[in-house]
């Protein structure tokens, strides 16, 4: 079973505001890991001189889970201070969150608009 699979099922199994904020916190924790995961993946890829190349396999799974963890749309306030954290502990997540992405377009107001939480 994948991530979203799980996830989809965990959001259906629960009913009260607590459980529901517990299923979104879980999902922010998931995505800061496989950022974390991933990004070590790939600074392992580094030459002698401790350079990265931003290409392969390695490359794009760390940027995809480092696009994902950015663009993710809080859903409680302990998502906001989760992906907040991470963010600002990582320079390139913080860059990334600040000049938004390259290659599709998103933008720091598009990542501002995910720390806002919807209303219930």
């Amino acid at each position: 079973m994948d991530r979203r699979t799980f996830m989809k099922g965990a959001a259906i199994a629960v009913s009260t505001p607590a459980a529901i904020g517990a299923v979104a916190t879980l999902e922010i924790d998931l995505l800061i890991r496989r950022f974390y995961a991933d990004k070590e993946a790939w600074s392992a890829m580094a030459d002698e001189d401790g350079d990265l190349i931003a290409d392969g396999p390695e490359y794009e799974n760390s940027w995809a889970s480092c696009k994902n963890l950015i663009r993710y749309q809080c859903r409680t306030e302990e998502d906001v201070r989760r992906k907040v954290t991470a963010i600002l502990e990582n320079g390139w997540l913080e860059e990334t969150a600040e000049i938004g992405f390259g290659d599709e377009p998103f933008h720091f107001r598009d990542f501002l608009k995910t720390l806002i939480v919807p209303a219930a």
